[in-house]
Formats: C-alpha cells, structure tokens, sequence
C-alpha cells in the first residue's frame, strides 16, 4: 500500500502546486460574466480592444498629439494637472488609454516591451492621429517608451519617459552599480522582482500566497515613499479620482502582475544599443527623474543618460517619484518634450524675424530714483565722478572704531539690504564695520549704460575713498556680484586687505577653461537657461527680449525654479522668507532690464581679461582670497570652481558638502565667512600684534628653588651662565657602560618646513598638509615668537618656549652641516613615521592638562560629604555597585507587558517615552527605566563593556521580580546594550525594539562602499583614541568656551534635522551635554566610558547574530528617521537586509530625536507587543 499512497500524495502535491501557481482566468469587459465596457474602444488586428480617453483641444485643430501611458495600477484616467491655458496656448491633443489587462481594454497573454509598443502605433492608426506622435510614459508606463524608441522611432516625434521603471538585468549596467541599487529596495520588492525576471512561472503564487511579504506598494507599505511623495498622496486623496476600481476589474493578473512579469522578462534588446531616433534634431528625448525618488534609484537613470547622451536629463532635486502630479513639474516636462528644438529653429533660421522685431526687443527706459516719475531716494547716496549716484548702507561698529571695514557687494536681484545673520557678539568682537551698497541700476543706485566688470570695481572704489575708508579695504562678493571683486584683483589690487567670492558664478567663455569641462558643465543647465546665458554672450542686444518674452521658459533664477535649490537652499528659503523685508521691492524698482537684465550681460559678456591669468595680490601673505563653494550649487558646478582655484593655488578654497548656492544666508556659515578673513588679517597683520604686544607678555617664569618656585627634587648641573640643568641617570652604571647615550626629547619637526634650502614648491607642498590650525601656530612661532601666551606661568618657559626656539630663526641651516665622522667612526641617524603624530598629540594633551586648575577632582578623591544624597530606590548588583531604577505604567503584579528602556547617550531614567495613559491602560504595560553604569544615580562601573551592560539589565530584571522574560526597548547610544541582549540573553528576551540604533563602524561586516564617504567613520577612530590615551586634553576641549564643543551640538543643524531641533526647542535637550555638567568629573567620566565601549571594539558582530525568535514567537524591530543626521539610514537599511528577521520601520521625516514625536512611542509598542502596524 506504501507505493500508491506514496503516488498519490506526490500527485495531490503536483496539483496542489498546478493550482496554486496557475492565475484564474480574466474577466474580459463585455464578456457575459465581465464588467460592461463604459469607455469608446478600438479592436485591434489581433483581435483585442483597447480602451481609450480623448482630451485636450480637438485633434483637427491640435498643434501638438501626445499620447499618455499610464504606470502601475493606473489607467487612462490618469490625470496629469497641466493648466487648461498651456493646453489652449499649445493646442495640445492628449491621449489616454488603458493597457493590455487594464480598466477596459483586453488582457494580452503574450504581453511583451514589443507588443506594447506595437499596441502604441495600431492605437495612433486607428484613430488617425498622424504619421508622428509624441509619447509620454510615467514609471511603469515607461518601458513601452523604450519599446517604441526601439521598435517604432520612425512614428516619434518626441518622447518623455518621467520616473521610468529601470530593470536591473540590463546588460548595459555594471554589475556594482546595479548590485548597490538593487539594495535600496525592500527586501520583499526584491525578491518580486527576482521572481519576475528568474521564474515568472511562479510569478502568480508569489503574489497571492500569504506567508511571505509580496509588492511593497500593493501591501500599503508607505515606507517606500519620499517626504515629498508623501505629501503629494495628501493632495491626490483630497481629489476625487474617477475610474480608480476599474483599474483591477478583469482581474490582478492580467492587469498588474502581467506588466511586472513584461518589465523584467528577458528583453529583446539593450536600451543602450538604441540609436538617436532624432540625429537631425528635429524631435528630443526626455528623462525626468526624482532625487529622493525611493522607489526608482536616480543613480541608474543617471548613468543611463550619461551613456546616450541624445537624452537629455532632468534631475528635481525635491522630487520624489510622484513629481509629475506637481503641477509646476508637469507643465515643465510638457514645454521640454514639445518646445525643446522649436526654440533651436526660432533662433537659428528666423534671423530675418529677429532683425524685424528689433524695435520690439528694445527695453524701455529706467525709473531714475529721485526724477520726476522715479521713485523717491530713501538711503544716503554718494555721487560719483560720471554724476552718478550710488546708495549705500552702514552695519556694524562705528567706522572710526571698526578693526575690519568691509565692503560686501550683492548678488542678483538682490540689493544693499541683503539679510546677513551676522550676530551682534561677533560684529563686536572682531570690531567689524561693513557697508553694503547698490550696484548701479539696483535699488536707489543710478543705472550705468556703459556699466562693465571694469567699472565695477572703479565704483566700489570711489565709494571707499568718499566714505573715507582708508587705503586698504576687505571686499566680500556674492554669487553674480563677484565679478566685481574679480575686477578689483584685476585693477585695484593694491587697494585690498583681503578678498572672498561666495559661490562666484563662473562665466562659462573664460578662455582657460578646456573645452571639455566647459560643455559638460555647460549642459548639466536647463535649457532655458543655456539660452539664456548664450543670448547673452552672443547677442546681449538681445537679451531683453529673450527674458520678457512669453513664448518659451527663460531664465530658471527668474522664474524661481525648484530644480536650482539644494535641500540646504529650499531650508534657508524657508527661513528668510519668515524675516520682514520692507525694502524688498526697491530692488527692480528702476526697471529689470538696468538691474537684472545688464547684470547677466555684463557678467556672460566678453571681458577684457581672463581671472586665471591674474597674479597673486598678496605675494608676501599680507592679505588673503577665499573661495567658498556649496558641493551641491546647481547653479555654479563646483567643478568649475575646482578648476579654478586649482589654477590659482593662492586662492583658498573652501567647498561645503552639503550646502548649495545660499550660504552667506546660513548663520553658521556667513559667520564662518566673516571670522576666517578677521582671522587671517589678524594674524597676517603684524602691526595689530605689535600693538597687542604687551597684552601678549607672559609672566615670568617660577623658577625651582626660589622662594616662590617649585621645590628641587632631582640632581642638577649648575652651567656656566648660572642656570641649572635637572638630570636623570639610567641603565648600567656609566664607570662599566660601553655606550653613552645623551637622549633630548624633542618634538615634532615641523619647523623643517621653514628652513631656507628646502625648494619653495616642497615646502609649500608639505606646509600645506599641515592642520590650518598648525599653519598659523608655525607662522606666529617663526614670524611673531612673542604672539604665545596661556593663563600658566608654567607653561610659556616650556612648551611655548620650545616651539619659539625650534619654529623661530636659526642661525644655521640644517641642510649646510658636514658629516661628523668623515671616516665611518660614528653615525647619524633619522626616525620617522609615528613620531610626528606621536608628540603632536603629545603636545596637545600637554596643552589640555594645561588648564589643570579648571578640573574638579576625580570622583574617588571626593569627601564622602561632597557626594549628593540619592533620591531613586536602588538595586545593589552582585559586584557591589549599585543602580538606580525608576518604575511607570501599570502594578506590575497587574501588568501583561514588563518593558525595560534603555536610555541613550548623556540621557537618564528620566527620559520622556510619550507613551499614551490609555494605551497603557488597555494593555497593560509596565515600564522599568534605570540609570545606566555612571549615569545619574548608578555607580559608575570601571569594567564596563558591551557585554556587562547586557548583564546589567539582566541583573536588575531578576532583582525587580520581572520574570523569566520582559521587552527591551534601547533609544539611541542605549541600543549597544540592546545588542547585547540579543547575544548573551537572548532566552530572556520576549521583543527588543532598538530606535535610532547607533552604528559602530568597527563592525566587521559593514561594507566598504556604504562607509567610505561617511566623515563620522574617520572622526571616530580619533575621538576614541583621544578618550582613551588623553582624557584631560578632551575634557578641556568639552569644557571650555573659548570654540564650540559638546554644548554646541544641542541644537545644530550639523546633528539634528529640522524637525528635531523643533523639539529641542520645546524639551530639556540633553542635560548632561551641557557645559555645567560636564564640569562635573563624574559625569565626564560616565559620558567617555559610554563612548569608549560604545565605539570600540565588540566581543561580537550585531549581524553574526541568529534570530531569538526563530518560531516566530515575537519580534526585533528598528526604528529609523529618514533624516538623521546622527545615524545614516543607509546603514540602518543595510543592517536590516543582512538580518531579515528584524522588521525595520523608516520615518520618512524623521530625525535622531523620533521617540519624541508624537504618537511615534505608541506606534513602537503597538508593533512590538501585538505586531499591530501604524502607518507612519
């Protein structure tokens, strides 16, 4: 009986599987047992319809016939939010239509990326649209676009693929690039897609079966959407949308599954094997994809357009994979598909047109402030020697008193009362007198008609001299009014103490740059602005016109385009435009074309001098040139800037990794503008510090012996000239030794970089690989010995003295000696390597424990008096310490859920964990917060480890009676002591949620590419090694107030997103962190040893770890903001796709301070304690 029980099980089985893998049949519209057909449909030759959607102007009278394909679960309802006027003023025809298994139209069996571009051109046929069309895909929609482009390029007359679904089998993708972008996706997307591609057989089961998560987007996980997507979806659910339950009626399959298996089927061709379909030009190809689209990764569109550079490609930096229902967006995408070459044939072949319509492009006169039918002036004026009148405006110190006049000078569209967010304490302290003025043609400034970069830098001078400013000024110039400040480098060099261009916007027709860097810059423009900028170049007489007209988009500065700003810029935006500006209408007031217009003639215009041809200004260092630059300015592209400042080395330049083209408006940044050019005059100006020199006398020296000077304690030698020397004798003694040796402790050699033979491009070379905070400490040594001074007496006679003496002038030079033993009698010998480093950190530790007298004593030296009462119930641990315990929520003899929570970095048992009462109540949830080792009221533990802490936990657990099992929950730094729990008490734990977890860059197996550009991962080994091997010098640096440190951080932009420091503003911060605490030893000690085991190195790697729940009897979850700063959710991803049995929730506006927010801590133990998920 065994055989045939044994065939009818594998029988049953194969049945089983036949059915399970085997999709039911469609319900085609119109059939007796389908839904009825509501929309006009044509039948194709195969004999299927497809359902279609006119709207638009009429096709008789259309210019324009774009026919639409709709994206995943969508249809030919799709509605694009393009204006009714752009429709009328381009007589645009638009066609919708249902795809094969969607809405309407027949299900296709043999659905291919060929079958779809086919169904396109029988479609445009049947209903007589034309021998050309233009296409338009939207994401999914996108690969019957390729198929057209491959299959029917001759029926083209332009097409735009928006977000277009990307396959990650092309062959044209290097295997790395796709790998690393295959990654972003969820792990269940990913294996979809494997299954699509490898076993498309399997396809339906893996849909509908219910133990593994399918498609992301059809399961309703929001986490794959960007901010900006999601803020979009609020708009879409506020707009009825018709047609939506038609989109599925024939069946999922056929409709949604079908095209998933067509996208990533084996493709007949390779998208990069496509040729131009337009060689002549006469039609464009578009792509336009979304910066923090997370659903299609923009790196491999990006290196698709690099590759067939015939695409032009539109990067929107805010965008997010639903950027065509902006209206804005789509309006943009539509003029670029449709007006893209019309422009090229307007200029090109309507000259006879341009020279006829001259009249019309001349621009009207200027509004002269204070003329009859001008404006009136409302800010004091100089007048120039051409009769002209300039405005100007006075910040700062009173002139007479000012250390440092500076001159600023506006960018465009901007005037004299640009907002700085300079602070009242800086302008103080560096006595800081500036003036800003009108460049001509702006605000109250009169026009200049024969205005030039020449005449530029001839006004700012006239206004210094009849503002009495002095024979030398510093000259600060923004964006576009840089090319002021690179005239006077040109002409009035002698008249600068000092320059810096901010984001200086590069003319593209200086003859020094290659014409490679040139066109590839070039062409990252929009259009618009390619024009715009060539206009001016070419034909300025033009320019007018081109910026006024109506026809096609002119200028993206002008019209604001969102595309320009960086995420920084879009913040600073927002900021400013909260600031009242009453005088911001004045700017254009006399006219656009004398201030806006002329500002980009002149600055794309042809100069009588190329700026990398200029000579130093400052051959002796008597004044410096900065260069600042945001990494992220899309309207100057650094690497232009780079160029530059790599042909001019004098220049110093600064690029800004996160920053884009508004840095003079960040606070942090303009103050850091201001204080690097004070700094450098102040240390370059040797008459300020022979003024300053007997404010810089140190006191004199203690000396050992004297009545008031330390006692002598080791044997001496008295020298010639009276002075002693302390001696320390070693090794054997010397009547038997046969070697002597004589050993001088010396410290680094830096000063080898100043001594005369050595050739000037070495030593800048190597001078300039020093710390710019070394720089100056060799330059003050050398040039300005008695510049040193500290507070301790003690300290100038020794380590101020020896770097004076060693970094001064010598009376020698090293390189000049002869050898000592000509005849190999004895030798000479140099070391080199970690010497260096070794007394240069030496050398700061001495420093730090300079200030000794500012430290309390170490916590074990303290009076048993001194030591504060302790008001929380403690547990006494098997070793003797004790620890500090605090209990909320529910009894816990009546709880259902004991949660332990473990606090984060300079955090406590008091921590806000904004659970609501009555979730509390309805579950009935016991919560356990204690201090860890060191913090508040738990005795500090001098073994501590990642492995102690979890045995802490532990301890107390079994202390407090909670039972064999409980939850964890670890915030933040208190997430080290969570993995720990993981590996060694895994069997006691019932759920672990780790939120914000940090990361240890010292794991094993984070992956090289996820970290290389991450600065945390350098910073950390020196911060650690700081802690480690010298605790004074790092508690001088977090407790002093001369520069930012630990308190600085509370609210920085540099640690916490925007919404944090929200809640900052609201909330305690961290009051550990702040500057009184630390002071205290105690809590210094407790923060460093956190930071040491939390940093250094594991007895375990977090993603060795095997799961604690592998019957799935409960849960680990990671908490993430999608905008931390503190923790890269990059890494976060990562960790949770090599541990897959950790549910990982992204925040998609998150920061580092999420368990703050509301309704995120009820949401956390929702998931935790009944897996109950809430939409985030």
């Amino acid at each position: 009986m065994f055989i045939p029980i044994a065939v009818a099980v594998v029988v049953g089985v194969l049945g089983w599987a036949y059915q399970a893998t085997k999709p039911p049949p469609p319900k085609i519209c119109g059939s007796p047992d389908g839904p009825l057909v509501t929309s006009p449909r044509v039948r194709l030759s195969d004999g299927r319809h497809l359902a279609y959607r006119e709207t638009g102007v009429s096709k008789e009278e259309a210019k324009y016939k774009i026919i639409v394909i709709h994206g995943f679960d969508s249809s030919k309802d799709l509605n694009l939010p393009a204006s009714q006027e752009i429709i009328e003023e381009l007589g645009i025809y638009f066609l919708f239509f249902d795809r094969a298994g969607y809405g309407d139209s027949d299900p296709n069996p043999k659905r291919s990326v060929k079958s779809e571009a086919f169904d396109i051109q029988e479609l445009a046929d049947k209903l007589q649209i034309g021998s050309k069309f233009y296409v338009l895909g939207v994401s999914m929609g996108a690969y019957p676009i390729w198929g057209c482009l491959k299959y029917i390029p001759n029926r083209l007359s332009g097409a735009a693929l928006v977000v277009p679904f990307v396959h990650y089998w092309w062959p044209c993708f290097p295997s790395q690039l796709a790998k690393e972008a295959f990654k972003t996706l969820c792990v269940q997307d990913q294996w979809v897609f494997r299954v699509a591609y490898h076993a498309p057989w399997l396809f339906y089961w893996w849909m509908t079966q219910k133990w593994f998560p399918s498609l992301s987007i059809m399961t309703g996980n929001m986490s794959i959407f960007s901010q900006p997507d999601l803020e979009m979806l609020k708009k879409l659910s506020a707009i009825p949308s018709a047609g939506q339950e038609k989109i599925r009626q024939q069946g999922v399959h056929e409709s949604l599954h079908r095209d998933i298996m067509a996208g990533y089927s084996r493709w007949e061709f390779d998208p990069l094997d496509i040729n131009n379909p337009f060689p002549d030009n006469e039609g464009s190809v578009h792509i336009w994809q979304g910066y923090q689209d997370k659903i299609i990764p923009y790196k491999l569109n990006r290196y698709i357009s690099e590759k067939l550079p015939w695409i032009r490609y539109h990067e929107v930096p805010e965008g997010g994979h639903l950027l065509i229902f902006d209206q804005k967006t789509c309006e943009d995408i539509i003029r670029g598909l449709l007006l893209g070459m019309l422009a090229v044939a307007a200029l090109v072949l309507g000259v006879g047109v341009l020279v006829w319509a001259y009249q019309a492009v001349t621009p009207p006169p200027p509004k002269i402030c204070g003329s009859p039918n001008g404006p009136p002036v409302t800010s004091p004026r100089i007048k120039l020697s051409d009769g002209r009148y300039l405005a100007y405006k006075e910040r700062g110190v009173p002139k007479e008193q000012a250390k440092y006049k500076v001159i600023l000078v506006h960018g465009f569209d901007s005037s004299k009362d640009i907002y700085l967010p300079l602070s009242q304490d800086l302008i103080d302290e560096l006595g800081l007198y500036l003036v800003t003025y009108d460049r001509a043609g702006y605000g109250e400034s009169d026009p200049n008609p024969k205005r030039s970069v020449k005449s530029e830098a001839f006004d700012l001078q006239e206004l210094a001299d009849q503002l009495e400013l002095g024979p030398k000024f510093h000259v600060i110039g923004i964006s576009i009014g840089t090319y002021s400040i690179w005239a006077c480098l040109k002409y009035i060099p002698h008249r600068l103490a000092g320059v810096a261009l901010v984001v200086p916007v590069i003319n593209y027709w200086w003859p020094s740059f290659p014409s490679e860097l040139f066109s590839k810059n070039y062409k990252k423009q929009l259009a618009r602005d390619q024009w715009k900028l060539g206009i001016a170049h070419y034909t300025p007489g033009l320019t007018y016109w081109w910026l006024t007209q109506k026809w096609f988009p002119s200028s993206s500065i002008l019209e604001r385009h969102p595309i320009i700003f960086s995420k920084q810029d879009v913040e600073i935006i927002q900021t400013i435009s909260k600031i009242p500006m009453p005088d911001e209408h004045k700017i254009r007031q006399q006219g656009v074309y004398e201030s806006l217009h002329r500002d980009i003639m002149v600055h794309f215009g042809k100069w009588d001098f190329d700026p990398m041809e200029l000579k130093n200004p400052f051959p002796n260092n008597e004044g410096s040139v900065h260069l600042w630059q945001g990494h992220k300015d899309s309207l100057v592209p650094f690497e232009m800037q780079r160029y530059l400042a790599q042909k001019l080395p004098w220049i110093q330049y600064h690029e800004l990794p996160d920053s884009g083209h508004l840095i003079i408006h960040h606070n942090k940044l303009c103050e850091a503008i201001f204080r690097d050019a004070a700094v450098a005059a102040m240390v370059l100006g040797v008459a300020g510090v022979l003024w300053a020199h007997q404010k810089m006398k140190p006191p004199p020296p203690r000396i050992c012996g004297s009545p008031n000077g330390p006692q002598v304690t080791s044997p001496r030698i008295k020298l010639r000239d009276g002075r002693h020397l302390a001696y320390q004798e070693r090794g054997v003694p010397k009547e038997k030794a046969e070697y002597k040796a004589g050993w001088c402790d010396s410290g680094s050699s830096c000063h080898q970089l100043l001594v005369a033979s050595f050739p000037s491009k070495l030593c800048s070379k190597a001078y300039k690989k020093q710390f710019a905070r070394d720089q100056w400490q060799l330059r003050i040594t050398h040039y300005a010995p008695d510049v040193r001074k500290v507070q301790q007496q003690s300290v100038h006679e020794s380590l101020h003295r020896d770097l004076m003496v060693h970094s001064g002038k010598w009376d020698f030079d090293p390189m000049e000696l002869k050898n000592p033993f000509p005849h190999n009698e004895g030798s000479v010998h140099l070391w080199q390597g970690m010497v260096l480093k070794t007394a240069l950190v030496l050398l700061m530790g001495l420093l730090g424990l300079a200030y000794r007298a500012t430290q309390p004593a170490h916590p074990e030296s303290t009076e048993l008096s001194d030591v504060p009462p302790t008001s929380s119930p403690r547990i006494m641990l098997s070793d003797g310490r004790y620890l500090a315990y605090k209990e909320k929520g529910v009894p816990k003899n009546e709880s259902n859920y004991k949660i332990i929570i473990v606090h984060g970095f300079g955090s406590s048992k008091e921590m806000n964990f904004l659970a609501p009462q009555e979730l509390i109540d309805e579950l009935g949830i016991y919560f356990l917060l204690f201090d860890r080792a060191g913090y508040g009221e738990s005795d500090l533990n001098p073994k501590r480890s990642v492995k102690s802490e979890a045995f802490d936990i532990q301890e107390v657990a079994d202390r407090l009676e909670l039972g064999s099992k409980f939850y964890v929950i670890g915030v933040s730094m208190g997430s080290y002591p969570t993995w720990s729990c993981l590996k060694h008490i895994p069997h006691r734990l019932a759920g672990v949620a780790l939120v914000v977890p940090v990361i240890n860059y010292s794991w094993p197996s984070l992956p090289h590419y996820l970290t290389r550009e991450d600065y945390r991962k350098k910073l950390f080994p020196w911060v650690l090694w700081i802690a480690n091997h010298a605790p004074g010098l790092l508690y001088w640096w977090v407790t002093q107030i001369w520069f930012p440190s630990s308190s600085s951080m509370e609210r920085s932009p540099m640690f916490f997103s925007n919404r944090d420091i929200d809640i900052l503003k609201k909330t305690s911060g961290f009051p550990m962190l702040s500057q009184d605490k630390i002071r205290q030893r105690g809590v210094f000690e407790s923060l460093r040893h956190d930071f040491i085991v939390g940093f250094g190195d594991w007895d375990f790697d977090p993603m060795d770890l095997s799961n604690p729940f592998p019957q799935n009897e409960s849960s680990v979850h990671i908490w993430q903001g999608y905008e931390d700063k503190v923790v890269p959710f990059q890494l976060q991803r990562y960790v949770a796709e090599k541990l897959p049995w950790i549910r990982y929730h992204e925040v998609p506006d998150g920061g580092h301070l999420i368990v703050h927010y509301q309704g995120l801590c009820e949401a956390i133990l929702r998931a935790l304690l009944i897996g109950e998920e809430t939409p985030l």
